[in-house]
């Protein structure tokens, strides 16, 4: 293209041929200086004028040329970035596919045999149908593809399309039905509740649960309560169409062990002291597990208990048996004041018989162990014992010499499980 530009550049400036105006040079001959030498003047500035004009059209020649150079150039390189952009869409889809169809290759031997755009354009397109082609899944219906109709590309792949009718296969569910769920436990007590996860391949279908109890269900995920003890055999049952699946899963029921309260005052008739005994009957494999609003604790079937707090007191049995089921009773009752194991607030020794001695009335009448001290204001013990008959006579160690009269400090210390605090204190006023 470059050498044909360069021959018609050539052959313009050998025709070239310099317009002649008679009126222009006699005018500008009279401009001349006359003499001897004008012949030779004006043949010089004749040849001189002649090739400035030819300079002058040179250069604008030259001008021209290289902006049309300029041209061509760009277009050139516009032509061959298409062309690698081309080349290299086409090199993917060789690296997608092991086979190309001949209509690429085709396409791309004569993208540039003609209007560089349009058949870049149309080698795009023939490139991009051939992705498309390879991504799509492979058609389902058995009838030949028809052949493209897109006459910019010769020799189309030809692409699969459904039926006339536009009719869709049926499709075939060979999903199996199965029926599968999971237990909370497989081994509960009477009463407790069981709840059902359901698992089954089709949560869509019918569920039919039976608890072999006599009951049943139709929720996805039940639960149950079984109210007696045994072996029960859980199927459920799913159907959706012609297909159904059973599944079955044993659940043990274990008795529940009885607990029942039976409490009563140890010394009957002395409703003052609030000293009971507690007692329950049990079975084989069961225990007992008692507990006291001041937070005492026991395990046997029969416990005592002194309550000696003011207010509301409860005592809580809770039997347990080897299966691990257990049941609860309580029983309450109430104290208006705090026990204080109904201790005198003051004795006179003074031999009438009447309130000669002191000691708290509830330890002889409850008959538990105990510790009784007494100490004086400056904390010297001037009395002890262990014994309910044995009470305080106002002198040292109950054989000296007679104590003053005033305020004394009196502590007792019961020495059996009865209670969770067992030290009691008060005071005891000496009369003389």
């Amino acid at each position: 293209m470059s050498n044909s530009f360069d021959d018609k550049i050539k052959e313009s400036l050998e025709n070239f041929e310099m317009p002649y105006d008679a009126n222009a040079w006699t005018e500008f001959e009279k401009q001349l200086p006359q003499g001897g030498g004008s012949a030779i003047s004006s043949s010089q500035f004749g040849w001189k004028a002649t090739a400035l004009v030819a300079a002058l059209a040179v250069s604008v020649a030259t001008i021209w040329y290289l902006n049309a150079d300029k041209d061509v150039a760009t277009s050139e390189l516009a032509a061959t970035e298409q062309l690698e952009t081309a080349e290299q869409q086409s090199t993917t889809v060789e690296e997608n596919s092991s086979k190309l169809p001949e209509a690429v290759v085709a396409n791309e031997s004569t993208i540039f045999s003609s209007t560089e755009k349009v058949q870049i354009a149309d080698s795009k397109i023939v490139i991009e149908d051939e992705v498309a082609s390879r991504i799509e899944p492979q058609t389902k219906y058995p009838e030949e593809a028809k052949t493209s109709n897109n006459s910019d590309v010769p020799n189309a792949e030809k692409k699969a399309v459904p039926p006339a009718n536009n009719s869709t296969p049926e499709k075939i569910d060979a999903k199996p039905l199965l029926a599968r769920f999971i237990p909370s436990s497989i081994k509960v007590c009477v009463g407790e509740e069981v709840s059902f996860i359901n698992e089954s391949s089709d949560l869509k279908a019918k569920m039919i649960w039976d608890f072999g109890d006599g009951t049943s269900s139709q929720e996805l995920n039940p639960s149950h309560f079984f109210v007696a003890e045994g072996n029960f055999e859980v199927k459920l049952r799913t159907e959706k169409g012609s297909k159904s699946s059973d599944r079955m899963i044993s659940v043990t029921v274990n008795p529940v062990p009885v607990a029942d309260i039976d409490a009563s005052l140890v010394k009957n008739g002395f409703g003052a002291i609030p000293f009971y005994r507690f007692e329950t009957v049990l079975k084989l494999n069961e225990t007992a597990f008692w507990s006291f609003t001041d937070g005492s604790k026991a395990q046997t079937p029969v416990v005592k208990h002194l309550f000696r707090d003011a207010g509301k007191q409860e005592a809580t049995l809770t039997v347990k048996n080897s299966f691990g089921c257990s049941n609860s009773d309580q029983w309450e009752t109430e104290n208006r004041k705090a026990f204080q194991l109904l201790a005198p607030t003051g004795f006179r020794p003074d031999g009438d018989g009447n309130n000669e001695v002191f000691i708290p009335g509830a330890l002889a009448d409850m008959d538990v162990p105990f510790e009784m001290i007494i100490q004086d204001n400056k904390g010297q013990e001037v009395y002890r014992t262990s014994n309910a008959s044995e009470p305080w006579n106002g002198k040292l160690q109950n054989n000296g010499n007679k104590l003053v009269a005033g305020i004394y400090v009196w502590t007792v210390v019961l020495k059996e499980e009865i209670l969770l605090k067992k030290t009691f204190t008060g005071t005891i006023t000496l009369l003389r």
